[in-house]
């Protein structure tokens, strides 16, 4: 049986950002590209760089600053670390914006 292991956000609770700050990181082209692999299923670091075209290092960096706002989520399975958005808090974000909008 694999093992298995869940890590959340690791800077930004639902209280401890702003949604200014956890929009941000989708202004980047390449990070949005790599949500938009992200939000339909749990993938691998290196899956994500055959499929965008981008380096190990390049995924890693994108990873590290959605994970880093909690728009990211993350579990090993034995050696293999899968990713995936956050759909409840990308769904939050959007009220975020909303209400920021309505201020």
């Amino acid at each position: 049986m694999p093992r298995s292991a869940s890590r959340g956000p690791s800077r930004c609770s639902s209280i401890g950002c702003s949604s200014t700050t956890r929009r941000a990181p989708l202004s980047d082209p390449a990070r949005l590209s790599l949500c938009r692999h992200l939000v339909n299923e749990p993938i691998t670091t290196s899956d994500l760089a055959v499929r965008t075209g981008m380096t190990l290092s390049q995924v890693s960096r994108h990873l590290g600053r959605l994970r880093e706002v909690g728009l990211l989520t993350s579990r090993r399975d034995g050696r293999q670390i899968y990713h995936r958005l956050d759909t409840d808090r990308l769904t939050h974000l959007g009220v975020d914006v909303l209400t920021s909008i309505i201020r």
